[in-house]
């Protein structure tokens, strides 16, 4: 293990495949002294996307006693970490993830189940969303990808809506998109749908070079 590590400082390698009905072939790769998760585009998990994510609920001034939290999207399960380890968040995490390989991923090869309480849902997040009614969240991060792109369904006003119901009042949604595979012109018409409904927003550009994230808060 530790020969591994050692040489991904030098030349990231490939450790593992697995394919996904949903991403194709999925990677468990060496980089930088660490496993990592990749599709064959863009990473996945523990890369980048882990730093994305992180500078975005810094910028939301995201709180360690924050209540329920709902992440759509769960990839290697590297937010959950970022949430547990970096911010010292202790409540229940629900995550919703369509692709059962990467649910034995983020378990089998990255122990998720380690950071309770959590709870793993294998459900699409439209579906979940529409369904659920009885639990508000303070907090929802969206970060629902087919390999490196956002569904189309996942960005029109009725899962919005969804979202917008299922927050809290005063509660926070972070929704994450990529430069090079979601308009600009479309994250701009989802902020405007958001402020329609009385949610305060900001779009941080260009995070990590690569990401926009739209913020928003439930007034």
């Amino acid at each position: 293990m530790l020969f591994k590590k050692w040489v991904s400082y030098l030349l990231p390698w490939r450790e593992k495949t697995y394919e996904s009905p949903f991403s194709g072939r999925l990677e468990i790769n060496w980089q930088q002294g660490r496993r990592v998760l990749d599709t064959a585009d863009s990473n996945y998990s523990y890369g980048s996307l882990q730093q994305i994510l992180q500078r975005g609920l810094q910028e939301a001034n995201f709180q360690p006693t924050a209540g329920n939290l709902l992440l759509l999207g769960l990839g290697g399960g590297s937010l959950i970490e970022t949430l547990r380890l970096h911010f010292g968040y202790q409540g229940l995490i629900t995550c919703v993830e369509i692709d059962p390989v990467v649910i034995q991923i983020a378990r089998e090869e990255f122990h998720i189940e380690r950071f309770a309480p959590l709870t793993i849902i294998c459900d699409d997040a439209i579906a979940y969303a529409a369904c659920t009614e009885s639990q508000l969240f303070d907090w929802i991060i969206a970060d629902i990808f087919i390999g490196d792109t956002v569904p189309k369904a996942c960005t029109q006003p009725d899962f919005l809506q969804h979202l917008i119901r299922l927050l809290a009042d005063g509660g926070k949604l972070l929704f994450n998109t990529m430069q090079t595979t979601f308009p600009v012109a479309e994250l701009i018409a989802m902020e405007a749908y958001l402020q329609q409904n009385n949610l305060k927003t900001r779009i941080l550009r260009r995070v990590e070079y690569t990401n926009n994230l739209l913020l928003a808060e439930k007034n």
